[in-house]
């Protein structure tokens, strides 16, 4: 069931309660939101719908997907996302880096690379050191900013497989932190790491 409402707290809360009586409905999509309005507003929007939704039934957003919005949501009761993030970074040839899985007071880090800066001309080291995906395997990040600038198809290909996998693996770290039941130490440390 697709929640529907714009910014209208009231219209959200009444199309969220329709829904959720229709017992046959597998989950729910919070439609509609990261279209301008404030992160207060969103805020409410997701808490007035989950208040009133079976919380047994997945609760999918829509959205930018930014990692630090994900956490957002999760924490308010958001359990699916589908994300423009990665394919966002790739459009303008940039690499996510983020720190996956960090520890309380670990040093903010870039959270992603922008693989057309020039001092990357000369950078035979994987776009990001430890990541297992086929394109930090294979290709250096010299090689990645030569392809961007030469308008290779071969660097959107290969930075959408890296941002895919990175950003898949986000998501593994994010439902190990839940079942844990350490979700807000794993929140926390991923906020203040993150650059």
């Amino acid at each position: 069931g697709v929640i529907e409402g714009g910014n209208d707290l009231k219209g959200r809360g009444v199309c969220a309660k329709a829904l959720g009586e229709i017992k046959e409905l597998d989950g729910f999509v919070i439609a509609g939101l990261h279209l301008g309005e404030s992160s207060e507003d969103r805020e409410r929007i997701i808490r007035e719908v989950t208040a009133v939704l079976p919380s047994e039934k997945p609760l999918i957003s829509t959205s930018k997907g930014t990692p630090l919005s994900v956490l957002h949501e999760v924490s308010l009761g958001v359990d699916v996302f589908e994300s423009q993030y990665p394919e966002l970074l790739t459009r303008i040839g940039h690499a996510a880096c983020f720190a996956l899985n960090p520890k309380a007071g670990d040093a903010p880090r870039p959270s992603k690379l922008n693989l057309w800066d020039p001092k990357y001309k000369v950078d035979k080291s994987p776009v990001v050191a430890g990541c297992c995906c086929y394109t930090c395997k294979t290709y250096t990040k010299a090689y990645l900013h030569h392809l961007l600038n030469t308008h290779e198809m071969l660097a959107q290909v290969s930075l959408q497989l890296h941002n895919v996998f990175y950003y898949q693996r986000f998501f593994v770290h994010i439902r190990s932190a839940v079942k844990e039941d350490r979700f807000a130490a794993y929140r926390s440390a991923f906020e203040g790491a993150f650059e």
